[in-house]
């Protein structure tokens, strides 16, 4: 129960300490000039809040428990982190929204989730992916597969981060489901980490809920799709877990529908803006109407996965 009270104090401690620093160094975030005008009055809001919920889970679970998987469970927090992390000083440094270029960033990415799953192999996990009962053997094609998931979960996780406390909103949800799946694996160093991380994410979100008064940033989105599409992969869930996250997954897919659209009809647009958060801000949506439809339906993507699983 001390480590638990500890997260929620050293997150609003950590807090703190970064709004101290983020003001010295004017550490903000710097929004698209294609953006949203409304988002364009977020110019100079702190950012790199994501600090806090992968810094302080990291340290107490290295305090409390000393195994291979809080060893593989820290170290994929903290490199995704550190992609994000990069990426946001590149933004903080020229005062533009645009990070590292995608290429770049994609094979960063794909070499950080094959080292990890390579670390799970020589570790004794199959490489078997199971889907509900059904156990398919893989083969030499898990790598490949399972990369591709992380990556892919890393990103639409942050590609969903446009707009204040979504995110932060749908990982809390989703974080709970798998704390729920790793307590029916009894799965006991998985559950400690996921309930220090919804701990520290919640103060975030409390910090966070009528205004934003400090970004996540790239280096907290791409941090929680990182790890939690690592834990899935450790507790054996991936299916359910991509269940889990289809909200985020659409998010990513409109990305790419809209993309693809613009380009097939030379100027034509299938959403008002995309991702489609965007497209209900543009409809007259506000922002804390968004983040309550997205989370009911994530709450409803949760418990069928808790029911499909046979949990409940």
């Amino acid at each position: 129960m001390i480590y638990f009270i500890l997260s929620y104090i050293l997150s609003f401690l950590f807090y703190f300490i970064l709004r101290v620093i983020t003001t010295k160094y004017h550490v903000s975030q710097t929004e698209r000039e294609e953006g949203l005008e409304a988002h364009k009055l977020k110019n100079g809001t702190p950012t790199l809040g994501g600090l806090i919920f992968v810094i302080v889970p990291c340290i107490l679970m290295l305090i409390k428990k000393r195994t291979f998987e809080t060893f593989l469970i820290c170290l994929s927090f903290l490199l995704f982190s550190l992609i994000g992390f990069i990426d946001d000083i590149k933004i903080i440094k020229f005062k533009q929204n645009d990070g590292l270029t995608p290429k770049m960033r994609l094979i960063v990415e794909y070499l950080i989730a094959t080292f990890l799953l390579i670390l799970l192999l020589i570790k004794g996990y199959s490489s078997k992916i199971m889907i509900m009962s059904i156990a398919i053997n893989t083969g030499f094609l898990y790598i490949p597969i399972m990369s591709t998931f992380i990556v892919g979960t890393a990103n639409s996780y942050n590609l969903t981060d446009g707009i204040d406390s979504l995110l932060a909103s749908l990982s809390i949800i989703i974080a709970i489901g798998l704390l729920i799946f790793s307590f029916n694996k009894e799965c006991y160093t998985v559950a400690f980490f996921l309930i220090c991380f919804i701990i520290s994410i919640s103060a975030f979100y409390f910090l966070n809920y009528n205004r934003a008064v400090i970004f996540m940033g790239d280096t907290g989105s791409l941090a929680i799709g990182g790890v939690l599409s690592v834990i899935a992969i450790i507790l054996d869930i991936p299916f359910y877990f991509m269940i889990m996250s289809i909200p985020l997954y659409f998010e990513t897919i409109t990305d790419i529908l809209q993309v693809t659209y613009f380009k097939i009809t030379k100027g034509k647009r299938l959403f008002l803006m995309a991702p489609f958060h965007h497209h209900l801000e543009i409809l007259g949506y506000s922002e804390k109407l968004i983040t309550a439809l997205f989370s009911l339906i994530e709450i409803i993507f949760v418990i069928f996965c808790l029911f499909l699983a046979k949990i409940f």
